[in-house]
């Protein structure tokens, strides 16, 4: 069974080992503007549970990549140290690619499938 947050969260530690390392390349992308620019060097978004309905339906239109939906951003801040942060993106690399693993074998297939072009 995984390990609980103190928000009674599922959590991916696997995710969690290789979050400092993706600092440090600075693969972590932050902020809506940033990340629509940069769409096309993302392997994959993560999108906070806490995110309005509305905001998810718009940035999946927007987001050809796959789309992650898990954490809530109190646990984005624990992992990442960003505050406030409600959407995520990752550039295309191993160390994306290792973390989406990650990601889906602890939450399930991203949404959708295809990568980015």
């Amino acid at each position: 069974m995984p390990p609980l947050t103190g928000s009674n969260a599922i959590v991916s530690e696997a995710f969690e080992k290789l979050a400092p390392f993706m600092l440090r390349a600075h693969q972590v992308l932050v902020g809506r503007e940033r990340l629509i620019h940069l769409r096309k060097r993302l392997a994959f978004v993560l999108m906070t549970t806490d995110m309005s309905e509305r905001s998810r339906r718009e940035l999946a239109a927007i987001f050809s990549c796959p789309q992650v939906f898990a954490y809530t951003s109190e646990d984005i801040e624990r992992i990442f140290g960003f505050r406030n942060s409600k959407l995520l993106g990752f550039q295309k690399g191993p160390l994306a690619d290792a973390a989406l693993r990650a990601l889906r074998e602890t939450f399930g297939p991203a949404q959708p499938e295809e990568p980015c072009e």
